[in-house]
């Protein structure tokens, strides 16, 4: 017999019941259990994204919370300070209030010159007002801007103006050969912030 013509023989099966041969599983659901798709890897990676902005969002808001609370805190403390008599104050608390009013009021007043150059003009005229007949051989030194804008609003001051980039906006200084006068901003402060203590240690 050839090979051609022989047969494949099965064993019988003695349980009566055809014999059934085993058939690899193809069917999608043996398929996705080999391992996520691409889509599922892609959905995966977005996800993961998501959660790392997601968590560096909240740790980025927690620290300029913690700044904000810091900032807070620092001002509270000058605050304070505030409610203090003058004369027991901390020297460091004491400069820290200075410094601030100088800033504050140094807004205020470049805002308010601004808007109302006339009285940078009566400030001038007050300084130069204290040299007396030496008026005409004063120099009255202010800001670049605060000189350009007295220039602009036709003041008539009898003294020789002087632009000078060392001063801030709302500082005026005269200067004659054997007197100076200190109208800044700051000596104004300091002058108004000593009144003020002589008044509350006289209060006592």
């Amino acid at each position: 017999m050839s090979a051609a013509e022989a047969t494949r023989w099965d064993a019988p099966d003695f349980d009566g019941q055809p014999q059934k041969r085993l058939q690899p599983n193809t069917s999608s659901g043996a398929q996705s259990r080999l391992g996520p798709s691409v889509e599922e890897l892609a959905q995966i990676e977005s996800e993961a994204r998501a959660e790392g902005f997601a968590a560096g969002k909240a740790e980025g808001l927690a620290a300029g919370e913690q700044e904000i609370r810091n900032l807070r805190h620092q001002l509270q403390l000058l605050i304070n300070g505030f409610s203090k008599p003058l004369s027991d104050l901390d020297t460091e608390v004491a400069e820290a209030l200075g410094e601030l009013a100088v800033q504050i009021a140094g807004r205020l007043v470049q805002h308010h010159l601004e808007v109302h150059p006339e009285e940078l003009a009566a400030l001038a005229q007050t300084a130069l007002s204290l040299v007396g007949d030496m008026r005409r051989e004063a120099e009255l030194r202010l800001n670049p801007a605060d000189l350009n804008m007295l220039q602009a609003g036709g003041a008539q001051l009898d003294a020789r103006l002087v632009a000078d980039p060392t001063m801030k906006r709302g500082d005026v200084r005269v200067h004659t050969p054997t007197v100076r006068i200190d109208a800044t901003l700051k000596a104004r402060l300091e002058s108004a912030l000593n009144a003020l203590r002589q008044s509350v240690e006289g209060g006592r």
